[in-house]
């Protein structure tokens, strides 16, 4: 069977989204698969370079512009003008992307639809695409779908169209591949779609071996890797180190940040080195240096559904660096529940100074705790977060059209 991706990213390393889709292309035999892909034109990123034997295509989507529409007019006014401006997008994208797609996809003669649902043009596109070839259609959901559309900011009507369009397409499709199990437990049951997880995954062989204790050192070491979205759960962890002048169990603090955080911002007196962007075994060699490696995720009420549905791929790179994760988020997040069926790190559900530093104090100051919980994160990436569990779930996703038509 020919499967074409049909993607917002091609696969590739270079940014942290389309590393799933480069290990996924990696275990699809030659003959069996084609991309085509309809990217942001501000990314300027194309197929890895040992990829290129794919069969692909990579356009640049029409560009949206009810963000800055709603800058230019506030309230209901900037709404309406988004919603028409979204309007004359969905003809282009209907004349470019998917018409383009449709022809790409005969000329490979591709027998399914392999779509990632990430942003309005792949959402609108995807079921279309599958109808007008004439083939079954998978999907995949990386993020919650409101939150993608919020980020880019989408007029609210546009916004509701879209999400309308992605029910349609999940509902279409004859398996769905999620981000975790929280989001496929709600498909599931929300639209009767079969779901497999697509966790985060890395070659086995990069796990170190779990620390027994923090590295006894003047210092006491965190480390940050990828992407940082979670400014406010950042920020109050910035605001307790520096209540208490950035000591901790009488060490000194200091925070390192791995990946392109440039944007960062770096309070006076705080003690943060950015060490810039690393190959993942760069970062993992790194991080198994640090003494604690933490990961902020939302509060809000308003990201609440992304916070329960999405798991951050910096936590499989922490649990095979065999260092404890300090998780600061809600009690309901899906990295959260993770780490506490599996005891791999400490939990803070506060922005409270006096509870994180409590929370750091017990990883600084209780060794038989340090040990357990970095044993227990190496079972956790071992058992649910390589790249074969990937292979499995991967394998269970491209079979599931043969397994539905002989149903």
């Amino acid at each position: 069977m020919n499967y074409l991706l049909f993607s917002f990213l091609p696969p590739t390393q270079k940014v942290s989204s389309g590393i799933m889709l480069d290990q996924l292309c990696r275990m699809v035999p030659r003959e069996d698969i084609s991309c085509f892909v309809a990217k942001d034109p501000l990314f300027k990123v194309g197929i890895s370079p040992d990829l290129s034997w794919i069969p692909h295509r990579i356009i640049n989507e029409p560009r949206g512009y009810s963000s800055a529409i709603g800058k230019l007019l506030p309230g209901t006014p900037g709404q309406c003008a988004g919603f028409i401006a979204e309007l004359a997008r969905n003809f282009f994208i209907d004349k470019t992307v998917i018409d383009q797609a449709v022809r790409f996809g005969k000329n490979y003669r591709v027998d399914c639809v392999w779509a990632v649902l990430q942003g309005k043009t792949t959402i609108i596109s995807a079921r279309k695409i599958a109808m007008k070839l004439g083939v079954p259609l998978i999907v995949m959901v990386l993020d919650d779908p409101s939150w993608v559309l919020d980020a880019v900011g989408l007029d609210k009507y546009s916004k509701k169209k879209v999400l309308a369009e992605f029910d349609k397409a999940i509902k279409h499709s004859i398996a769905c591949g999620t981000a975790s199990r929280a989001m496929a437990d709600d498909y599931s049951k929300r639209y009767g779609v079969k779901t497999i997880v697509f966790w985060g995954s890395l070659d086995k062989k990069m796990a170190r071996e779990p620390a027994l204790s923090p590295n006894g050192n003047s210092q006491l070491s965190i480390g940050l890797a990828g992407q940082l979205y979670a400014t406010d759960e950042w920020n109050a962890f910035l605001a307790a180190l520096s209540s208490a002048n950035w000591r901790i169990s009488g060490r000194d603090v200091k925070v390192y940040l791995i990946g392109d955080l440039d944007y960062v911002d770096v309070p006076c007196g705080a003690r943060i080195e950015k060490l810039g962007r690393m190959s993942l075994d760069e970062t993992i060699k790194t991080l198994s240096g640090m003494d604690i490696v933490y990961c902020p995720y939302f509060f809000g009420e308003n990201r609440e559904v992304v916070a329960k549905t999405s798991f951050p791929s910096k936590l499989t790179a922490y649990f095979a660096a065999g260092r404890p994760v300090l998780f600061h988020g809600p009690k309901y997040a899906s990295p959260a529940k993770f780490i506490e069926e599996n005891n791999a790190g400490i939990c803070c559900y506060s922005l409270e100074s006096g509870q994180i530093l409590e929370k750091l104090a017990l990883l600084a100051d209780d060794n038989e705790l340090y040990a357990k919980l970095t044993k227990n994160g190496t079972k956790a990436f071992l058992k649910y977060l390589t790249l074969d569990n990937l292979k499995s779930a991967l394998t269970s996703f491209l079979g599931a059209p043969f397994t539905h038509e002989s149903n």
